[in-house]
């Protein structure tokens, strides 16, 4: 038997946001795939549950008259890597969204609490990092913006208050337009598993598709927290991709610090970092001249 005490059902935001104010230390619950388990693990005693997968203003993809995409938190994976625009705009997040779990953690699980359970493997954070996402954080009678690279305060832990919820993703135009982006996740198994390594690369070519003019690099598992690599990036722009191939790999892993682990150990993962960041590289640079 699950241990919760108390499982109350949210129909709006302001109503969820209630209920997480009145209940301090409630959890927001929305497909279930992580917290549940969680829970059946005994990893979360008597669980006060806050149910919002009922509240349609946190569903839909959708874009805006300036370019703007707004990914609602309780799409599923399985919306992200089959909806039009995105395959369109951002494929990169329909690249990470199919490389979650097996297909039915994809019709059930949700960006919003891949985001929120702030755990360094969640596939689709490092291509949102390499889109400069900008979460929508909403909390009593107050929405703010936060950048996702300041969401992440250490290992489990966000920039998500007691009593706040996540009510959209944003990503503005100027961070997708000219950019073509590719995800590599590493794992032990092809699916339904978490990832061992995970790399998101977004790159875009000068006007003669022949250098690097910029690229956006973000790793998983390679460090206690989702992690962009701001340094590999300035060495390798106005590289060629021959240049940025065979250099790239040894500057990506001097600036990630992934650990020991059951899985793998720290000294594979440096390894298998600089192979899947030249896939990704790869690709994202294929996908330029399609």
């Amino acid at each position: 038997m699950l241990d919760i005490v108390k499982n109350e059902i949210a129909h709006s935001i302001p109503e969820a946001i209630s209920l997480l104010n009145q209940n301090h230390g409630a959890l927001v619950v929305a497909g279930g795939t992580d917290i549940l388990v969680k829970i059946r693990a005994g990893k979360i005693n008597k669980a006060h549950l806050v149910y919002i997968n009922k509240i349609s203003e946190l569903k839909g993809i959708s874009i805006n008259e300036s370019g703007v995409i707004k990914i609602g938190p309780l799409t599923t994976f399985r919306e992200l890597e089959n909806n039009p625009l995105i395959l369109e705009i951002l494929p990169i997040l329909a690249i990470a969204a199919g490389s979650v779990g097996g297909p039915q953690i994809r019709a059930a699980g949700t960006i919003g609490g891949n985001i929120c359970n702030g755990v360094t493997s969640a596939d689709t954070s490092s291509s949102l990092l390499t889109l400069n996402a900008r979460l929508e954080i909403s909390n009593n009678n107050t929405t703010h913006d936060a950048l996702i690279k300041d969401f992440y305060l250490g290992p489990s832990r966000v920039a998500l208050p007691n009593g706040s919820l996540l009510t959209a993703i944003h990503i503005d135009k100027k961070d997708y337009t000219g950019y073509k982006g590719h995800y590599e996740k590493y794992s032990q198994r092809n699916a339904m598993d978490i990832a061992t390594l995970g790399c998101a690369v977004q790159l875009k070519l000068n006007k003669e598709k022949t250098l690097i003019d910029d690229i956006r690099i973000a790793f998983g598992v390679a460090a206690p927290v989702p992690l962009r690599l701001s340094k590999a990036e300035d060495s390798l722009k106005g590289m060629t991709i021959d240049q940025a191939l065979l250099k790239g790999p040894s500057i990506v892993r001097s600036e990630i610090s992934p650990r020991d682990s059951w899985r793998a150990s720290k000294d594979f993962r440096l390894h298998i970092a600089g192979e899947i960041f030249n896939k990704a590289l790869k690709l994202a640079w294929k996908a330029s001249f399609a």
